[in-house]
């Protein structure tokens, strides 16, 4: 029988790669300071008795922390975080899986100064502020979480770029609305969410947001606000197939926000659909309005006042299941909307006349049956 002399050599290299993957975690009991790069797991829940104002504290670039399913409670400590990447530099390749975070100060999780982090089947609830914040960040990904009954929002993102959050629920929160980008946030997407019972609003952009996609998120039942809500110099956003449903507003734009598309949504028994103030240049087509009042606008002669409520017609799925694309379609949940009773005479998939909102904001080619 023939013997390798290679086999040696690979029976030594399985042996030692075994023997690195078993002790390659580090186990954590208690609150602590993750200043070494490497991966690191959980073993039991951490209370924190001892009133640490940040109980894992990150100060270094390539951390894998797995909380394996234990909580990690701050005893309502004033003004702490329970996780914080926290370094004068930047870091980089954060990964932070399986955490319950609650009764924090601050936030649960708090992501500051770190470019690339990924943030995954997180639970965040009864902290004092938020239950996540990012901050002056870029390339996160928020993904598979629970955000509920925070003080204040669900998540917040402040001054940072290329952000992404999915696929997560953000419950009964009680701040300004569920998710908050606000400040100077450029790039990503906030899709796939749901955004249920927040007390006053669903998603809000504040201040020089840019070019965020807003994707198939289902937004309910929040509160005295709108289920989105766009304030100040918001620019280049797509806001796409949505349901937006029983809040106050659905959607508002206002202060100077332009070159927003608004398209293939359902706003649906809200007490006012869409709110425009202040606002224009922004592109409303293919929705699917059905509400107490469907449209209201503020100031429609500043800046020109006018918005863009259809497109020229062409051949598409629109979101009543029609063959063309071209403008809304107006329901009221009486059956009496302009969509509900316009003519067509053509059966064309529109209706034979505009309908006009007001002077300068007009749907050329409503939608109908």
């Amino acid at each position: 029988m023939k013997y390798s002399v290679l086999a040696p050599l690979v029976i030594i290299l399985i042996t030692t790669l075994g023997s690195i993957s078993t002790v390659s975690a580090k186990e954590i009991y208690d609150c602590t300071i993750l200043n070494k790069s490497g991966k690191y797991i959980i073993k039991n829940d951490i209370i924190n008795l001892n009133n640490n104002t940040v109980c894992i504290d990150i100060k270094v670039s390539n951390i894998f922390l797995d909380c394996n399913l234990h909580s990690i409670k701050g005893n309502f400590v004033e003004d702490s975080y329970g996780i914080l990447t926290n370094s004068s530099q930047r870091l980089k390749n954060i990964k932070i899986e399986n955490c319950i975070l609650q009764e924090w100060g601050k936030q649960g999780v708090t992501i500051t100064n770190t470019t690339g982090a990924t943030l995954k089947n997180l639970e965040a609830s009864n902290n004092l502020r938020k239950g996540m914040l990012i901050f002056n960040s870029k390339e996160i990904i928020v993904e598979n979480s629970t955000l509920s009954y925070n003080e204040q929002e669900g998540i917040s993102i402040e001054d940072s770029s290329k952000i992404i959050i999915k696929n997560n629920y953000v419950l009964n929160n009680l701040g300004l609305t569920g998710i908050m980008l606000k400040n100077n946030v450029n790039g990503g997407s906030i899709e796939n969410n749901n955004l249920v019972n927040n007390v006053h609003g669903g998603i809000r952009l504040e201040n020089n947001i840019q070019d965020i996609k807003i994707k198939n998120n289902q937004i309910k039942s929040n509160g005295v606000g709108s289920g989105i809500w766009l304030e100040d110099n918001i620019k280049r956003n797509l806001i796409e197939n949505n349901e937006i449903l029983n809040n106050s507003f659905g959607l508002v734009i206002t202060e100077d926000s332009s070159k927003n598309i608004v398209k293939s949504n359902y706003i649906g028994n809200n007490y006012i659909g869409i709110i425009i103030a202040d606002a224009a240049n922004n592109f409303i087509y293919d929705n699917f309005f059905n509400n107490t009042n469907n449209v209201e606008i503020y100031n429609p002669t500043n800046n020109n006042g006018a918005n863009f409520w259809s497109i020229l017609k062409r051949a598409g799925k629109n979101v009543i299941g029609g063959q063309y694309l071209g403008g809304n379609f107006w329901a009221t949940q009486s059956g009496n909307g302009y969509s509900e009773t316009c003519l067509n005479s053509n059966n064309d998939d529109f209706c034979d006349k505009p309908y006009i909102i007001e002077e300068n904001n007009i749907d050329s080619l409503p939608l109908t049956f």
